[in-house]
């Protein structure tokens, strides 16, 4: 039976399971590596990608501001300022020389804003992600040491749309229909997909997994690895073995 990944009482969990769990608004919750709330993640995102969209509004505004450009009053300007350089160069009549600097010099900013911004927003969007993988999969049954290489097969498979919600995708960026050929594909039914093909995920069966510190396994550990690796590994030795690795 899958351990819930969300209870109102330790008590109800049995003692030997309860070392799994760790304490979170009043609740326990599975404890699992790399876990952060999506909700409060979400609303971070959200904010990022304000950020972002403002910065690119400020570029567009910025490129339209020498739109009707007042050539005279620049020049009027370079009259009561012949020390500074600029204005030596605007009296020169070198115009296009000033404005070309000023431009690249704003465009160099803004551009280096909303690159950060759109930085900040794909790793939020990541960690959002990684939250809703991991909760449906725990609650899914996936064993607790399994969740983070589910999480790696999911980053390939599911983005995050305008609304902060995951939605299943393809290569060119498309939304993948669900067996119904309409309804987007949710995680709880690619994750059940992904039980038939990948049923150790979900615990070894009875007496399998014996051989699994033999060899050079015993040196290996679940941090260190790829998620193909982890693949294989699970393919060949079995789950109980990759549970038994050091983390």
């Amino acid at each position: 039976m899958p351990l819930p990944f969300i209870v109102d009482s330790i008590e109800s969990i049995e003692e030997s399971q309860r070392a799994l769990y760790v304490e979170a608004d009043g609740k326990f919750r599975l404890d699992i590596d790399g876990y952060e709330d999506p909700k409060g993640l979400k609303s971070a995102l959200q904010s990022e990608r304000d950020a972002a969209k403002t910065a690119k509004q400020e570029l567009n505004q910025f490129k339209q501001q020498f739109d009707g450009l007042d050539i005279e009053s620049i020049k009027q300007f370079a009259t009561k300022a012949k020390q500074d350089e600029t204005a030596k160069l605007i009296a020169e009549g070198k115009i296009d020389q000033v404005l070309a600097q000023k431009t690249d010099l704003m465009r160099q900013d803004f551009e280096s804003k909303l690159s950060e911004q759109t930085s900040r927003a794909q790793t939020l969007e990541s960690k959002v992600l990684n939250g809703f993988i991991a909760t449906y999969a725990a609650q899914a049954g996936v064993q607790p040491e399994a969740i983070d290489l589910v999480n790696m097969l999911a980053q390939s498979q599911f983005k995050l749309d305008a609304n902060g919600d995951p939605v299943a995708v393809n290569a060119q960026g498309e939304v993948i229909n669900g067996k119904d050929g309409k309804t987007p594909l949710s995680i709880t039914d690619w994750l059940t997909s992904l039980r038939e093909s990948k049923p150790l995920l979900w615990g070894a069966p009875q007496g399998s997994g014996a051989q699994g510190n033999k060899g050079g396994s015993q040196n290996l550990k679940r941090s260190s690895m790829s998620a193909e690796e982890k693949a294989d590994f699970i393919k060949e030795h079995g789950q109980q073995a990759y549970l038994n690795l050091s983390k």
